[in-house]
């Protein structure tokens, strides 16, 4: 299933390692990290086909997860917190800050 380190496959490992955690031993905390649509931003650019379709992706996995704890019956007590590390845009240039301060300190 995982196929190396290659999206989307880690992150299906991932979901499906959670979803099976959930089942069998219902955890008071369970916490992932899903990289698949960040991979593809990074690798592809932000309103990229590839970024749009692991969008989709990180839905179905959050809804399967979702899912998992209506079916150990742990719904109800469960609080979900979906959390993003950054932002990002499409950059066409870039400053290079250490290039500027070696020329003034210089």
């Amino acid at each position: 299933m995982r196929q190396g380190i290659k999206q989307p496959y880690l992150d299906d490992l991932v979901t499906a390692s959670a979803i099976d955690t959930i089942l069998k031993h219902q955890p008071d905390l369970t916490l992932i990290h899903l990289v698949d649509m960040d991979s593809m931003r990074h690798a592809h650019g932000v309103q990229s086909d590839e970024a749009h379709a692991a969008l989709k992706r990180h839905d179905l996995r959050v809804g399967q997860i979702i899912q998992a704890t209506k079916d150990a019956h742990v719904y109800d007590d469960t609080a979900f917190v979906l959390l993003g590390d950054h932002f990002q845009i499409d950059v066409s240039k870039m400053i290079r800050l250490n290039r500027i301060l070696r020329i003034v300190a210089g």
